[in-house]
């Protein structure tokens, strides 16, 4: 499967930490922000995923992930300059998905932990419709937010004054090849932008809208500001430490995908620290 990642942004709600690195790239406890997002794709199947962002920062992520071997997949890079909306990334990727009958497009600063993360989203995988992954927050009015009824969305609306329910819409979404001729029919929202929410409502208009919504054993983060970022360190650190395991490691999730060998994952490990907690991990599990 194919799957777009979202790195770009200017990142103002982050600003100082932004104003001379992609905020894609900032630490979350111990890994850069991209990792975890990363690692998601790669654990529900991804084995071809394109990153787009500026392209004075494309060389950063080219020197951090490269071509995507050393997971055992294929990364590749298109430039997206302007801030045209979530949307607009169809449209940067159209060559890239070309042909693929079903893709996967997430945002770089969405942190999903979820146990069976497999289970929990085969329904979306093994569908010919649409589908988006809804979580249970108590500030539904920043996101967009879904009404359901019966198991069933039956409306989307985009950071509402006066929320229907309590169920965002997280970064993750699953499309058909259709995604890309309706984006060429979208126009610009009142803030200028592509919004995703217009791609979503189209499938909805057809009654191809699937959904999930993450059970509470789950977490998703949405790391756009500060405070977001450390309450994720933090909720990594602990579960990291309390479970013994590694949150969103594109090496272990690698490996458990059979993606790469025991050795390959000894010798990424290698490189780092001989103190690092993270190398020691990653050697253990390789044994």
């Amino acid at each position: 499967m194919k799957a777009v990642l979202l790195a770009g942004g200017m990142g103002t709600r982050l600003r100082p930490m932004t104003n001379v690195l992609n905020k894609h790239l900032l630490p979350v406890y111990n890994k850069p922000m991209i990792y975890y997002p990363l690692s998601t794709l790669i654990s529900i199947g991804a084995r071809e995923i394109l990153i787009t962002t500026h392209a004075k920062e494309m060389p950063l992520f080219q020197a951090l992930l490269g071509d995507g071997s050393s997971f055992g997949i294929k990364i590749s890079y298109e430039i997206q300059e302007n801030a045209g909306g979530i949307a607009e990334v169809l449209k940067v990727a159209k060559s890239f998905l070309k042909g693929a009958k079903r893709f996967i497009v997430a945002l770089g600063d969405n942190i999903f932990h979820i146990p069976n993360i497999k289970e929990t989203f085969a329904s979306l995988q093994h569908t010919n419709n649409a589908g988006i992954v809804l979580c249970q927050v108590p500030d539904p009015e920043r996101f967009g937010v879904a009404q359901v009824k019966e198991s069933k969305v039956i409306s989307i609306v985009e950071k509402p004054k006066d929320p229907k329910s309590n169920l965002a819409v997280t970064g993750l979404y699953f499309y058909n090849s259709q995604a890309l001729e309706f984006v060429e029919t979208l126009v610009p929202s009142a803030r200028g932008e592509l919004e995703i929410t217009d791609i979503n409502n189209k499938y909805l208009e057809l009654n191809q809208l699937s959904s999930v919504t993450l059970p509470n054993t789950a977490m998703w983060l949405d790391t756009g500001t500060p405070e977001a970022i450390f309450e994720a360190a933090e909720f990594i650190k602990l579960t990291e430490k309390k479970h013994d395991i590694l949150v969103g490691s594109p090496e272990e999730v690698a490996f458990t995908e059979g993606l790469i060998s025991s050795s390959e994952l000894e010798l990424m490990a290698m490189k780092m620290n001989k103190e690092s907690e993270y190398r020691k991990y990653l050697l253990k599990i390789c044994k």
